[in-house]
């Protein structure tokens, strides 16, 4: 049973079968109506025209979504024709109401405001008409009536319309945000990608320089005094070790030449309290936990600038707050922390920013994890656990 759509909503999936189920209701509504129904003291008797102007009348409704300018003319012009000749309307002038609606609804907005401007004067001079005939119904009050009956079905229809449009643009326009946060998203991973190959690239240009020195230190002290020469030696085994591990990351990371390459060197955990004393407005406590051990470089770097970026995301989005840095050394990770006591979960900070994207990538091409979120008592937390590599 769970197979099968709602009606409601089957209806709303399919207009052209509602707007033909509506127009099939009415017309055998108004038929068994004419035919059965008491007879109108004042109406003439109904035969095979009244049949006809009655289907012609109400047959429109199942094209008043696809066709809604045609479907009011048809159906209005058989509802003058049915008074005109004094038959019973029946529910023809209801279906003139609908098409009415329909066409503000549905219809072309300059079409629609237009065929209403020639609608009133037309109505209008078919009462007068009435009037100078002697017809009872014909009077200034039913005129009035029926100018505000149809007015009335014109503005729910062109409400309906405006809402309609109004729904269509918020959703393109959420569509179009997101497909732009989606762009700014991959352009801020691309970037942090390319930031973290420049700064691969300079530490394996590092390492590659100190191997070509030891290795001439090496050459030229062998003959003289071999132990320092296979000290040398041992240090470019090391130092080879490691940039082969710092290549291994470069590896698939897009790296984007710049005009005015940055020679300066790479920041580490050693600079931690210039970073952290760099803003008196924002107090930080550094906590060092084990035993500080050297770190492969590229583990270094990442490790301050999570540090770097989640001190900058407590100064946009915390507020008045203080913070804690806290860095720990296990036998086969390092951990950094950053948590805060400002305003926490009030604001979400992965929005509006790529601070957090930079952060997971970095942790990603290091091979560890990040955490990041609000904290249970209040205030945000970022913890990044990144594997020490053997050197």
């Amino acid at each position: 049973m769970g197979g099968w759509p709602r009606p409601i909503r089957w209806l709303k999936e399919h207009p052209a079968a509602a707007d033909a189920l509506l127009a099939s209701f009415l017309l055998l509504l108004a038929l068994a109506t004419g035919l059965f129904g008491p007879d109108e003291p004042t109406a003439k008797p109904v035969d095979g025209w009244w049949a006809a102007l009655t289907v012609v009348g109400i047959a429109p409704v199942a094209f008043r979504s696809s066709r809604p300018l045609p479907a009011f003319l048809v159906g209005v012009t058989a509802l003058f024709a049915i008074l005109a000749t004094d038959y019973p309307e029946t529910l023809v002038s209801i279906a003139a109401l609908v098409l009415a609606y329909s066409l503000a609804a549905h219809g072309d907005q300059h079409q629609a405001r237009t065929t209403l401007v020639v609608f009133f004067p037309v109505l209008g001079l078919f009462f007068l008409l009435g009037r100078l005939q002697g017809e009872e119904g014909a009077t200034v009050g039913n005129l009035i009536g029926n100018y505000f009956v149809v007015g009335t079905a014109f503005v729910l229809g062109d409400n309906m319309r405006r809402r309609r449009q109004r729904v269509t643009d918020l959703e393109e326009r959420a569509a179009r945000m997101d497909r732009e946060r989606g762009l700014l998203a991959r352009q801020a991973v691309a970037d942090e990608r390319a930031r973290i190959a420049r700064e691969l690239h300079d530490v394996v240009a590092h390492a590659v320089s100190v191997m070509t020195v030891q290795a001439g230190a090496a050459r030229r002290i062998a003959p003289i005094d071999p132990d320092r020469a296979v000290e040398a030696l041992g240090t470019i085994e090391t130092t080879g070790r490691q940039a082969l591990a710092e290549l291994r990351r470069l590896v698939g990371v897009l790296r984007e030449e710049e005009p005015m390459p940055d020679l300066a060197p790479q920041p580490t955990l050693a600079e931690l309290h210039q970073l952290v004393g760099a803003d008196p407005t924002l107090p930080v406590q550094v906590f060092v936990e084990g035993v500080p051990v050297p770190l492969p470089p590229s583990v270094d770097v990442s490790a301050y600038r999570i540090v770097q970026e989640a001190l900058t995301n407590v100064r946009k989005h915390a507020g008045p707050a203080h913070a804690e840095v806290t860095v720990r050394y296990a036998t086969d990770a390092l951990e950094v922390e950053v948590r805060d006591d400002g305003r926490g979960a009030s604001v979400p900070r992965n929005e509006g920013g790529h601070g957090l994207l930079g952060m997971r990538e970095r942790v990603a091409l290091c091979g560890g994890d990040l955490q990041a979120g609000p904290r249970p008592g209040g205030g945000w937390r970022v913890r990044a656990r990144l594997p020490l590599e053997a050197a």
